[in-house]
């Protein structure tokens, strides 16, 4: 358990810096006027964003009791995946896209190219699928009960399940883009 836990979390990790460099690049692709290459890098992006996903599918697929018993418990008071910072520069670098798209095309996506919307609204869509997979994941290992740093802040108002639904609710808003 301890094993896949620790290696799924390499792997997530890898995946979110190799996004992170996608975003980057495609960011670069914008200022340089590449609306090819700033599409493939998105679509890029989305592909590791979505390997990430997998990657955190891998490293909980154990039994409930052994999360709760033995992984959980060893973490410390107030843990949470916002202590991850690979992943933190990958959320720094999607920002960072969206405002060089913004300072390129404007705030309105109405003057956006047609293909590099395609390729942030998938990008957004596989975001979106991650939270979904996060929230099946902490519905199957807590239920309806607190995360860690819920528990640590004593923020009994909501379960671990609503916290990433909030999350879900600010991300269908990333880059403007019409639901």
């Amino acid at each position: 358990v301890e094993g896949r836990w620790r290696n799924g979390h390499h792997l997530f990790g890898l995946c979110c810096c190799m996004g992170r460099e996608c975003l980057h690049e495609a960011a670069d692709a914008i200022q340089a006027d590449d609306l090819d290459e700033a599409c493939r890098a998105v679509d890029r992006a989305s592909l590791y964003l979505a390997a990430s996903s997998a990657a955190m599918v891998y490293t909980t697929d154990f039994p409930a009791q052994h999360y709760r018993n033995q992984i959980r418990a060893a973490m410390p008071p107030g843990f949470s995946g916002s202590h991850n910072s690979d992943f933190n520069h990958f959320k720094q670098l999607k920002g960072k896209l969206q405002v060089v798209a913004m300072k390129r095309w404007g705030k309105s996506t109405d003057q956006w190219p047609a293909p590099l919307l395609a390729a942030f609204s998938h990008f957004r869509d596989t975001d979106l699928l991650d939270l979904d997979q996060h929230i099946l994941i902490a519905a199957a290992n807590i239920g309806f009960g607190l995360s860690l740093k819920q528990t640590h802040e004593r923020q009994a108002d909501a379960s671990a399940i609503g916290a990433l639904r909030r999350m879900a609710e600010v991300r269908k808003k990333d880059f403007h883009l019409p639901e």
